[in-house]
């Protein structure tokens, strides 16, 4: 865990073990007090959630404001852990306005050892520029879709020029599984196709280096909540959901199926790439190369 040292981290939607076994550990490790940011709800929260009722965004809001002035506090003397049981990844704006340099967002899944974050990401801001012209292949967009409950997940990889896809089929969501799955479906392919990736914020992509060492490909990331700069690869899922829609147990969904929706996309004509098809597109730049 000697990775997680930083001025303040914040553990997210902890569940299946005991918030202040979390905190305790890691502020042991980290040699850094601990907060349960639970704690540190407004009275008119604590009254709302005592009464049953839900917490709406205003409520959520006012609560972030007073762990942001926590951290800011903390952040003077050697900083902190502060542990969260429902902090969801859409707030973190919130916090993010003071002590963006200085905070590292760990997502936990269930059990202590299943801490993750995404270490040495390469900004999209230091992608080479003509990527963005979609001149040349080998530059693709990647995601996960997830499926009913957040039990299931396939990934989703698209290259920007030609807009040929690749659904790979994944038994779990963990990063090294996503990892090993992506860096098998890519290194089946030519390797004028290998050149980078562009991935969003998801904690799935914190083994990046692992693809990187195994396909010779730069692993690069969007802003957060900046969908548009992957828009080829979010609109790709849309079409893999009049297939697959939502509440659909990926588990369920076999290799075979996710191999013969890949065949349609790819061979379906594209009013972008002149009513071409993905396959056709790619099929191409291979007789550019011959």
């Amino acid at each position: 865990m000697s990775d997680l040292k930083t001025n303040i981290t914040f553990i997210m939607g902890v569940s299946g073990v005991g918030k202040s076994t979390i905190g305790h550990l890691l502020s042991k490790e980290l040699n850094v007090p601990f907060f349960d940011g639970d704690d540190f709800h407004t009275e008119k929260n604590i009254l709302k959630m005592s009464n049953g009722e839900a917490l709406n965004d205003d409520d959520r809001f006012d609560w972030l404001q007073t762990l942001n002035k926590l951290a800011i506090v903390q952040l003077k003397d050697k900083g902190c852990i502060i542990v969260c049981s429902a902090l969801k990844e859409k707030y973190l704006t919130i916090l993010n306005t003071n002590i963006k340099d200085s905070v590292k967002w760990v997502f936990l899944n269930g059990s202590f050892d299943q801490i993750k974050e995404i270490i040495n990401q390469i900004s999209i801001d230091n992608r080479p520029k003509h990527i963005d012209l979609r001149n040349e292949v080998g530059h693709w967009e990647g995601d996960l879709v997830i499926g009913k409950n957040h039990k299931s997940a396939i990934g989703t990889i698209v290259e920007r020029k030609t807009r040929f896809t690749l659904i790979v089929k994944l038994e779990s969501k963990k990063a090294g599984e996503v990892a090993n799955k992506f860096s098998k479906i890519l290194n089946k392919l030519n390797p004028i196709y290998k050149k980078s990736m562009t991935y969003d914020n998801g904690i799935e992509m914190a083994r990046h280096e692992i693809i990187t060492k195994n396909t010779g490909m730069k692993i690069y990331f969007a802003h957060p909540y900046s969908s548009w700069e992957r828009g080829t690869n979010e609109n790709t899922n849309g079409l893999i959901r009049r297939y697959l829609p939502k509440g659909t147990n990926f588990n369920e969904i076999d290799l075979n199926q996710l191999q013969i929706i890949q065949e349609k996309l790819n061979n379906r004509p594209r009013k972008i790439i002149g009513y071409k098809t993905p396959q056709e597109m790619i099929d191409l730049e291979l007789k550019f190369v011959a």
